[in-house]
């Protein structure tokens, strides 16, 4: 809704309402994630609490001035970001896991 509603007025900010939407969808999905990965390995990505908190902040700071679809695609950049981070981190925990040596037995 908050795309189909940018995308129809693209040279204006988006509304109130739609920023509160914008900023919940983000921190809800964002947060699902924290959770789900909190349950799996007890641990909380920092890049994904830092993705939480930019996110509200430029819908609060700069969402009232700035026009929607400019507003979407850096908050496209920001999720794009955290999830390349949390990416790169998985893999040096895999490459870890790997150098580790093998137990003998079984």
């Amino acid at each position: 809704v908050v795309a189909k509603h940018g995308v129809a007025h693209p040279e204006d900010p988006l509304a109130t309402a739609d920023l509160i939407v914008l900023a919940a969808a983000v921190t809800s999905v964002v947060g699902g994630l924290l959770g789900l990965q909190w349950r799996a390995v007890r641990r909380l990505a920092p890049e994904r609490v830092v993705a939480i908190v930019a996110v509200a902040g430029l819908c609060w700071l700069a969402g009232p001035s700035l026009p929607g679809p400019v507003l979407l695609v850096l908050i496209a950049i920001v999720l794009a970001v955290m999830q390349l981070r949390t990416i790169r981190w998985f893999d040096r925990a895999v490459a870890g896991r790997e150098a580790l040596p093998k137990a003998e037995g079984g």
